[in-house]
């Protein structure tokens, strides 16, 4: 039985999440605009308003009090929930984003995009983090395991993949691996930026 509509969205309605609390409802749509909604009446509370193309994806911060959007405009951006103000935006995509979401204790960000990566961010300072090349497609969309150590990125290469998001787990699989240190394109893909050895010699 359907119990209500959320109605105002102009066009099509890309992204749906229930707040933490289960009292608000998150959409994402390409008019541009994310929407809270009061999940109980289905009352439009709040637009966040800022992206200059179609909205892709919305998620709240685990403790409710944020909100994060990805668009096709190749941005992701921070809200306050409560005052719709608009805290920070992610950068560096070179196409446009297709899904973005939290990590379970909210200081990360990941974001996925038709340029074929995932990214993950600083939720407190925007910063860049690291990055997860392979997929030879658009990425769609991504996810965190629920103890935060894995990322999960589904592709239109007909692929989906899993990542360790903590960078020294992969930076001892990579050695383990190689029979060289990584080269100067590497550890800028991974955002080492010490000039020491990264592998350590046998």
């Amino acid at each position: 039985q359907e119990l209500r509509q959320f109605n105002g969205h102009t066009l099509e309605v890309q992204r749906v999440q229930f707040s933490p609390d289960d009292q608000y409802l998150l959409t994402a749509s390409y008019d541009t605009t994310a929407r809270l909604w009061d999940v109980q009446t289905g009352q439009e509370i709040r637009q966040f308003i800022g992206h200059i193309a179609g909205v892709t994806g919305a998620a709240f911060s685990p403790d409710g009090q944020y909100a994060v959007t990805s668009s096709l405009d190749k941005t992701a951006r921070l809200w306050d929930v409560r005052t719709e103000q608009e805290i920070r935006q992610f950068l560096g995509h070179v196409d446009g984003l297709s899904s973005v979401t939290f990590s379970p204790d909210g200081r990360y960000i990941a974001t996925s995009s038709l340029d074929s990566t995932t990214r993950l961010w600083n939720a407190q300072t925007g910063q860049e983090l690291r990055r997860f090349v392979g997929h030879t497609a658009a990425v769609e969309n991504v996810a965190f395991s629920p103890d935060g150590k894995h990322l999960v990125t589904v592709s239109d290469d007909g692929t989906a993949r899993m990542w360790d998001v903590n960078i020294q787990d992969t930076i001892r699989y990579l050695c383990s691996r190689l029979l060289r240190d990584l080269s100067a394109d590497e550890r800028k893909q991974y955002n080492i930026t010490d000039t020491t050895p990264t592998c350590p010699k046998p």
